[in-house]
């Protein structure tokens, strides 16, 4: 299969809609990587073609069973480091144990169709991540911060990991399912905006996470649930939660130390009084131009400041 044969155009992640040219990097660097491994050599090669529609991928090869057997074995654990995918196991594992945790403090250990705080399991992640970056003078805080917000993100996004991990227990994948709907500001969408904008920025960088929120708010514009600077001051709290956490180990032990006794969604997440909802294209143009116009920046502005006036912000110089 060329190498070129792939050219991405937008990838979707739950809700938010990622623009190619910020993936297209990431593509060529994963096929330059794996193309070391002769599995993944032979599965390529027996690609001849490739169709992709927003309702359907239609892929063309030259059946090679043992090679995709092979693949299907080691699966994305190509991509994942041993000592990387048993960190990520260990937070699967906690966060299936605060979920039962959260679960009986309610009383009752059905919570299907009920709502939580999102301060409620990140203290609970952050104390264990804190306990364990603890340990010894060798482990790493942004690395246990990365495992953290890696299964968050995930698991509020929706997304399935066994890939990685291997199928959880019976009991543990009914939790996951049916435990509760996490929030932020009494919304289940601003907890997943924070959770995969954070995971985003840890993982890639803050200027990839702020650029796919502010396309997924301009492709809502387009016919969608509208342009949203309440979606956008999640997204962006996201970036510098997500950024704070790997900056550097005294960066990522200090957000462990403070999330690991919130109680607080102001302390991390601004308030969204005020901010303009549901903006249609037309309605977007007419009261902020571009994202180059003056009265634009003038809303990013208020952004920044309301961010800025969170206390774990504030505090981090």
């Amino acid at each position: 299969m060329p190498q070129n044969l792939l050219a991405i155009e937008q990838v979707r992640f739950g809700s938010l809609s990622i623009p190619g040219w910020a993936v297209q990097p990431v593509w060529d660097f994963s096929q330059q990587y794996l193309s070391q491994f002769e599995e993944y050599q032979q599965l390529i090669n027996a690609v001849q073609n490739i169709q992709i529609t927003p309702e359907q991928l239609v892929l063309t090869y030259t059946a090679d069973w043992e090679a995709i057997e092979q693949l299907k074995d080691r699966g994305l654990t190509l991509l994942v480091s041993d000592a990387e995918r048993s960190r990520i196991q260990l937070y699967r594992r906690h966060l299936v144990e605060s979920i039962n945790d959260l679960s009986k403090q309610n009383g009752t250990n059905d919570q299907h169709g009920r709502q939580a705080s999102l301060s409620r399991l990140l203290q609970e992640m952050f104390q264990f991540a804190l306990k364990r970056s603890s340990l010894s003078d060798q482990a790493s805080a942004i690395d246990e911060n990365k495992a953290l917000l890696f299964v968050l993100a995930m698991h509020l996004g929706g997304r399935n990991i066994d890939g990685i991990l291997g199928k959880p227990a019976v009991e543990q994948a009914v939790l996951l399912k049916n435990g509760p709907k996490f929030t932020l500001r009494k919304r289940v969408d601003l907890a997943q905006h924070f959770s995969i904008s954070a995971f985003i920025a840890a993982a890639a960088g803050d200027g990839l996470a702020q650029a796919t929120g502010l396309f997924k708010e301009v492709s809502d514009s387009k016919g969608g649930s509208g342009f949203s600077f309440a979606d956008l001051a999640a997204d962006q709290a996201g970036v510098e939660f997500g950024t704070m956490a790997v900056a550097s180990e005294t960066s990522a032990h200090s957000l462990q130390v403070h999330m690991a006794r919130i109680t607080n969604e102001d302390d991390y997440m601004p308030k969204l009084s005020s901010l303009p909802e549901g903006l249609q294209e037309a309605t977007f143009k007419r009261q902020y131009g571009t994202t180059e116009d003056a009265r634009y920046t003038r809303m990013q502005n208020e952004l920044d400041r309301r961010i800025d006036n969170c206390r774990l912000y504030r505090d981090k110089g």
